[in-house]
């Protein structure tokens, strides 16, 4: 069931209507039952598929919980006056339940990968935000292994942490400790009319993103790829597709955040304005949020401190000298992270490529940390300068964009032709600005989108501002009327929902469908 889609709409404002309706202590059952319903419209199999993995992760930390309860039996040494020898019996025993921790959670990892891959990569299947699913329920597992909280014993509701169905199409990936603090208590204590008012201006704003731009620069941009443009044309499609990837996977991650919070419950924030970035390492900590903290979590992290990691750099140090030798595990694990990020986004060679080249531009940019900050204090004017991070922010945007081509030029071979032929055949023969009216949009069309993402723009960059100011546009409009009178405190809370109001026109006026359009899927749906 798409974001997009009239029976999305119908069946979001049945459960947003629902769920203030019903007693707060039930609500949880029916996002239960309305997440396994959303999941069911992907297919049985599918549904079958989120079952199973709901048994075994839940079996799962249900043993692991039983290992770790389990503590060290001191009767056996009441006679033993050596306290060596009960720090030695209480050293095997730790070490035998993190080892059988271990093996549970290896198991477990190994049938839902074997689940997971038979799922993404067979023909036979095709499974609504399977990779998002997966990671999420996989960072509960190696939580709850870790100790860093206690399982959820009530099986129905670690069922609904799992199948809370905003998160269910591209995510955000939630955290069972951050989302279980709203997901459950049905809005207890909470402003409903402003979280309903911002959710659907939130939810807006994602359709706004999706249909009005997205939707329609992907016109444009088929035009390009289809009819092979070269040199310019290719340029074209580099800032096509930064908006289409932009204002589709932003949009649908503010449609699930905007109704999430229409509910009284917040998921995690995927994105903070990631084209302000001034470097490819900033813009991975703004773009895609839950994705980026999961991998330095699971992966980063447990093998830059790994035995193995940990011994290389030992023998690293001896041969190569201190100061590299200390930077082989963040190497290893940096490779390690892009490399699964690549085939998280698919088991091709452009996906491998991709993740491979934005690994080696941060580790190539950490490598000459020092000597751009030895550029910086031989010119001390240029940090801080407005100018100069425009031109960073500039730059970054570029080098992302062309990295990003490798999803749209899917044969390596070929995307390597048309990046050079960028510099190579800038202009070519007959070129000229009216030729882009040849790439299905009309002018008009053209104006739409990039009024739209001036706006956008606009807003990001306001919001830029202010979050430099430790504050928010949202918290600027919940404090307007604060301490005047009551009729100014109405008119204030009345400007969200009208603004909401305004934006929804906005989208069914100028949204891509109709005669010449086809609303397309999210992007990320497929990962």
């Amino acid at each position: 069931m798409s974001f997009t889609s009239y029976g999305f709409i119908i069946f979001a404002a049945a459960v947003l209507m629902l769920y203030y309706i019903l007693p707060r202590r039930i609500r949880w059952i029916l996002l239960l039952v309305s997440g396994l319903v959303f999941y069911a419209f992907s297919g049985v199999k599918g549904f079958f598929f989120i079952i199973a993995t709901l048994i075994t992760i839940y079996t799962a930390t249900f043993i692991i919980d039983r290992i770790n309860s389990k503590e060290f039996d001191k009767s056996s040494f009441e006679h033993v006056e050596d306290k060596d020898i009960i720090k030695a019996a209480k050293d095997r025993f730790r070490s035998e339940q993190k080892r059988n921790t271990a093996i549970v959670t290896a198991v477990c990892v190994v049938i839902n990968l074997a689940l997971f891959l038979l799922v993404r990569f067979s023909s036979l299947i095709a499974v609504l935000g399977i990779s998002f699913y997966t990671l999420q329920s996989f960072g509960y597992l190696f939580d709850v292994k870790r100790k860093k909280y206690p399982r959820e014993k009530n099986f129905f509701k670690f069922a609904l942490f799992l199948t809370f169905f905003p998160q269910l199409v591209q995510g955000p990936i939630n955290r069972y400790d951050l989302l279980s603090k709203t997901l459950y208590d049905g809005a207890e204590g909470r402003d409903k009319f402003k979280d309903i008012s911002f959710g659907l201006l939130r939810m807006a704003w994602g359709f706004f993103k999706k249909l009005v731009i997205a939707d329609r620069i992907s016109i444009a941009l088929a035009s390009i790829v289809e009819a092979k443009g070269e040199g310019i044309y290719v340029l074209a499609a580099v800032l096509f597709y930064a908006m289409r990837l932009y204002g589709d996977f932003t949009g649908g991650i503010d449609i699930a955040l905007g109704f999430s919070r229409a509910l009284g419950i917040e998921m995690s924030e995927n994105f903070e304005r990631p084209y302000f970035s001034k470097s490819i390492a900033e813009f991975w900590r703004r773009w895609h949020i839950t994705l980026g903290t999961w991998m330095k979590d699971y992966i980063f992290y447990p093998i830059s401190v790994s035995k193995l990691s940990l011994k290389i750099s030992k023998s690293a140090r001896q041969r190569l000298g201190n100061g590299l030798g200390k930077r082989i595990p963040v190497y290893l694990s940096t490779i390690a992270v892009w490399l699964l990020t690549g085939l998280w986004h698919g088991l091709a060679a452009n996906f491998i490529v991709w993740g491979l080249l934005n690994c080696f531009i941060i580790l190539i940019s950490q490598e000459f940390g020092p000597l751009y900050k030895k550029f910086k204090m031989r010119f001390p004017k240029i940090k801080g300068s407005v100018i100069y991070g425009i031109f960073e922010t500039v730059r970054t945007f570029f080098l992302m964009g062309f990295l990003r081509m490798l999803d749209v030029y899917t044969n390596v071979r070929e995307y390597f032709s048309k990046l050079f032929g960028i510099f190579s055949n800038f202009i070519p023969d007959g070129f000229t600005f009216s030729s882009f009216g040849q790439l299905g949009l009309k002018t008009s069309d053209f104006i739409i989108v990039f009024a739209g993402c001036a706006l956008i723009f606009a807003v990001s960059l306001i919001n830029e501002i202010l979050s430099k100011k430790g504050t928010s546009l949202e918290n600027m409009l919940s404090r307007t009327g604060e301490g005047s009178s009551s009729e100014g405190r109405l008119s204030a809370s009345a400007l969200v929902p009208i603004a909401a109001a305004v934006l929804f026109a906005v989208v069914i006026i100028f949204g891509a469908y109709g005669r010449g359009f086809d609303i397309q899927d999210f992007i990320y749906t497929r990962f």
